[in-house]
């Protein structure tokens, strides 16, 4: 499963640039429901945290902390 989540995590990394708010909200999301498998997204999550959008900061911020183990 681990192999899976780790192939998921360069297009969700992509989607953090799309010009869609929602598309960069639920690359977010999803990102950070991989936990430490989405580690490799880590830097593009860290320039979300200065999205125009406080809920893509938001769930930016909460991905990085499930992605580095800690509990939201």
């Amino acid at each position: 499963m681990r192999g899976l989540r780790a192939k998921a995590v360069p297009g969700l990394t992509k989607m953090l640039a799309s010009g869609e708010l929602r598309v960069r909200a639920a690359a977010c999301v999803l990102l950070g429901s991989l936990g430490p498998a989405a580690n490799d997204a880590a830097d593009a999550l860290q320039r979300s945290l200065n999205d125009d959008d406080a809920y893509v900061r938001f769930a930016a911020a909460k991905a990085l902390k499930a992605i580095a183990g800690s509990k939201p």
